[in-house]
């Protein structure tokens, strides 16, 4: 056994005072080598002439807590003296070989000035060692303690963050809204949000997210960042409700952006694990290009090859806009291919404000009446004040039905605002040429005629079209409801034309309205 092996042949050569830290630790560590060593010495009695072996025995390093030894030397050494005395002694650089007389070598050497102070420093050591090591455990133990505590805290303040994310997108709210740098009193919509939610939570959450505040800003990089993360998630949890659907059908629809690029949104349409009928959107897709079968077969492929939809999709269904007419049995054939159950049904919904709005713009009287009363909310929605006047969006029936009966409503109102622009000095001389073909046309029979006519065609037809438009229903449901509608509303345009030509002359619109 070479040095390296035995400790104790390590520090003869070697002495710890002037090794450095880590091999001190490191010998401290391994405590004092308590090896048996491979002695049998014989010993005769002078007086008797009879003799006796002398072997190693253990228990020496029970009865002496300082002993050591060295197998390499064969010898017996004290480990605080081997550590610490600077002095020549037997039991710290010769090592003990007289095995004749060791228990009164031990307790002699045990009694020495020099073994008591080197036992003394080798305690002082290991207690200093054990401070420091209850220290670094306790320091380890309030790290972790602070880091969880701060990832909680961080969840906290995430949570918040991501409810102010949720609730602008659910309310179509803009997150930036103006520019920021202009006041410190207005600040963007998020950011307004966010610091609502943070001081109506505990002092712990708001003092914890002014401290994280340099660090996370809340700039649009990490509101999209946040945005994505979210959409992510969602994603993967319809996804994964689609996939332990039985079945599902789709939808797909037109949605033309604002930058007037044509757009197919997916919507799925499945029973969800609690048994709950669902309608999911998967997302929008850029089909602006290439409308044609070919092209929104690839893209419907690729979306929801994942769902095993040739032996899971039911129904397919189309509005009619998103792809072209004359494709429209390619694509729904091409599916059919693939997935042999999936029924092909035209979305009926759209299908009625469709059919409205292509008959009106088939008779002028309607079509002029029409871009009238959108001249009105384009009058306003282009004003620095704004009114409650609802927008025209040229796809969709319901809002021309939304815009006439405010209107209607409003009949009195409206012509008092556009005779007050009219009269006032301070009005440019389009807002008054606009305003006075606005009053001419609202006393102007015809044009009051066909906004009573189609209020009260809208009453039913909203009915109808809001009707077709809930998750849950069957078409024999369907078709006793529009029986019921057509039987409850019968001929009534005899009825209508008397009340037309009473509300084109001066009296008010919302007196007339009681005499209906």
């Amino acid at each position: 056994m070479n040095s390296l092996d035995d400790i104790v042949s390590s520090l003869l050569e070697t002495p710890f005072r002037i090794r450095n830290d880590e091999d001190k630790r490191r010998i401290l560590n391994c405590g004092r080598p308590i090896h048996p060593l491979d002695i049998s010495i014989q010993k005769q009695i002078k007086k008797t002439g009879k003799s006796y072996n002398i072997a190693f025995k253990n228990s020496w390093f029970t009865d002496a807590s300082w002993l050591c030894s060295s197998q390499n030397l064969q010898k017996l050494f004290c480990w605080p003296c081997l550590l610490f005395s600077t002095k020549n002694k037997v039991w710290n650089k010769e090592g003990f070989g007289d095995f004749y007389n060791v228990m009164r070598s031990l307790h002699k050497h045990e009694d020495s000035g020099e073994h008591l102070k080197c036992t003394i420093q080798l305690k002082a050591l290991e207690n200093s060692r054990n401070i420091v090591a209850d220290a670094v455990i306790e320091n380890s133990r309030l790290y972790t303690y602070q880091l969880n505590e701060n990832v909680r805290l961080n969840r906290r303040c995430m949570r918040i963050v991501i409810d102010a994310v949720l609730y602008l997108t659910k309310q179509e709210f803009a997150f930036v809204g103006h520019d920021k740098t202009i006041s410190l009193l207005n600040r963007e919509n998020f950011e307004e949000l966010l610091t609502l939610l943070i001081l109506q939570n505990s002092l712990e959450i708001q003092n914890h997210y002014n401290k994280i505040k340099s660090i996370f800003s809340g700039d649009s990089k990490i509101q999209n960042e946040l945005i994505d993360c979210i959409s992510e998630y969602l994603q993967d949890h319809v996804k994964n409700e689609i996939k332990d659907a039985v079945f599902f059908s789709i939808q797909v629809d037109d949605a033309t952006d604002i930058c007037q690029k044509s757009q197919c949104s997916i919507t799925v349409r499945y029973v969800n694990s609690k048994r709950k009928l669902v309608e999911r959107l998967l997302g929008f897709h850029d089909v602006s290009v290439n409308r044609s079968a070919e092209n929104l077969f690839e893209v419907l492929d690729g979306i929801l090859k994942e769902f095993s939809y040739e032996t899971k999709l039911v129904a397919q269904c189309y509005d009619g806009a998103s792809v072209k007419t004359e494709h429209l049995s390619d694509l729904q054939a091409k599916i059919k291919e693939k997935a042999p159950q999936a029924v092909f049904v035209h979305c009926m919904s759209h299908r009625l404000n469709f059919i409205l709005q292509q008959s009106c713009r088939r008779i002028f009287k309607c079509r002029i009446f029409f871009a009238a009363i959108s001249g009105i909310s384009s009058f306003f929605h282009s004003s620095i004040e704004r009114t409650h006047v609802p927008s025209v969006a040229e796809t969709r029936w319901s809002s021309n039905s939304r815009l006439l009966r405010v209107i209607t409503e409003d009949w009195d109102k409206l012509k008092q605002v556009f005779e007050s622009i009219m009269n006032d000095e301070g009005s440019d001389e389009e807002s008054i040429r606009l305003c006075k073909g606005f009053l001419n046309d609202m006393n102007n029979f015809e044009f009051t005629f066909l906004a009573v006519v189609f209020h009260h065609i809208f009453e039913v037809t909203d009915n109808a079209s809001n009707l077709l438009q809930r998750k849950s229903l069957d078409v024999s449901y369907c078709i006793r409801k529009f029986k019921n509608l057509w039987d409850e509303n019968p001929n009534e345009l005899d009825e209508l034309t008397p009340l037309a030509s009473f509300i084109s002359s001066d009296i008010k619109l919302n007196a007339a309205y009681q005499y209906f």
